[in-house]
Formats: structure tokens, sequence, C-alpha cells
């Protein structure tokens, strides 16, 4: 299956960010309901931050939805716009971004694997919300053999030779194409330290349906069984 990055625009006029990437951002005081959905929210993706298997995935803990309610976001500026795909702050490991119900419903026709999909509300805002978070592919499990890795400063493709260069590539190297030792028969998934990966068909069926927020990168990967 063939597969290209993904992530939230962050393009002004799709947007309505001016300034920074975030959207839309948690306030401790009013996003929660309780003090205790805010502990076990905070207490599970810290879990998650001293445990990277934990969002790895062959290991991934999903967070159980019946001991937290929804999550209020904010706007960052008065501008945002209520769009697709959203970008929040804080950071949590394990969690990727907010999607309307509508794209989350185009998704659930494809293959997912497990995910953290929390119920989520913006202020001021009508549509539905989901806070979404997908596993990743541990990066050792890369092929180095096929993977196509490209130099900004030479503008040359060339493979990597070992796993210690793979790691310690500086920022002037990019992955052209990402080709994992193994196969996972679904439609999204992270790459550990180089993103998350939307199927060539999941992004088709997105853009058909005019979903807003969606921005597709250059780098592709590819799995086989």
């Amino acid at each position: 299956m063939k597969y290209k990055k993904i992530r939230v625009s962050y393009d002004t006029e799709v947007t309505g960010n001016v300034n920074g990437v975030y959207s839309v951002e948690i306030k401790d005081s009013l996003s929660f309901k309780s003090k205790e959905d805010k502990k076990y929210f905070e207490g599970f993706f810290l879990k998650n931050s001293k445990d990277y298997n934990r969002v790895m995935i062959d290991d991934f803990k999903c967070i159980d939805v019946n001991k937290i309610q929804e999550i209020c976001f904010f706007p960052v500026r008065k501008k945002i716009k209520e769009i697709d795909m959203i970008d929040f702050c804080p950071f949590k490991l394990g969690l990727d971004f907010l999607i309307s119900k509508k794209l989350f419903d185009i998704m659930n026709n494809f293959n997912l694997p497990p995910v953290n999909k929390i119920p989520t509300r913006i202020n001021t805002f009508n549509t539905e919300y989901f806070l979404i978070g997908f596993p990743m592919i541990p990066q050792e499990r890369i092929d180095l053999n096929k993977s196509i890795f490209f130099d900004t400063k030479k503008r040359s493709e060339f493979n990597l030779k070992s796993y210690d260069a793979f790691i310690n590539t500086d920022f002037s190297v990019k992955p052209r194409k990402i080709y994992p030792d193994v196969f996972y028969d679904v439609d999204t998934i992270g790459f550990q330290g180089k993103g998350l990966f939307f199927s060539d068909r999941l992004i088709d069926a997105i853009q058909d349906a005019g979903i807003v927020g969606l921005h597709v990168d250059d780098t592709e990967m590819e799995m086989n069984p």
C-alpha cells in the first residue's frame, strides 16, 4: 500500500491563524469537566512520555473514554476558522490533532489501527470534533536498502548505509520514500520521527469530500505484505 505524509495545514487563509502553528488550546481551569478527568488525562499521557512503546503500533495504549468526558478547547484568536483538521496545544505524545466528525466518518470507512479518540468541542464552534492520535511504526523497522533520502544541500538522492547513519541524519537530509520492513494493513499510521502517513486511497476520499485543513507532503511511504 502507498502512503503520503500528511499534517494539518498552517496556511493562514485556511486556518485563520496569523501567528503560530496551533489554533486551539487547552485551558486547565475550563477545558475539563472535573478534576478527576484532568488527572486521568494528564496521567495517561505522562505515562506515554515516559514509555515510548505505549505509542508504537504493536503495544499501543488507548485512553479509556469511559474515564474522561468531553474536552473543551479554546481558539487562540477570534479569527480561527471552523475547519475539519485543527492543531492544538499543548503537545501530548499519542495525540495528533482535532478532526471533525465528518472527517472521522470518512476515515472510519477505511482500515484504521487502534486509535486514541476523545470527544471534543471547541468553544464558540458548532462542529463536533474528536481529539485523535495514531500509533507509530518504530524507527528501527525501516528498510534502509530500499528507503530513499534527499540531501537538500547537495540536491541529490541516496540510500543510507547503516541504522546509526539514519538516526543521526541532520536537518538537511529528508526522507523521500520510506519502506518499513513490516506490513500493517491500515490506512493511517505514523513512522517514528518522520510524521504521520495516510494511504493514497484515503487521501483521495478526503479530498473528494471537500475536507478543509489537510496538507499533503511529498514524502512517501510504501508497505507491502
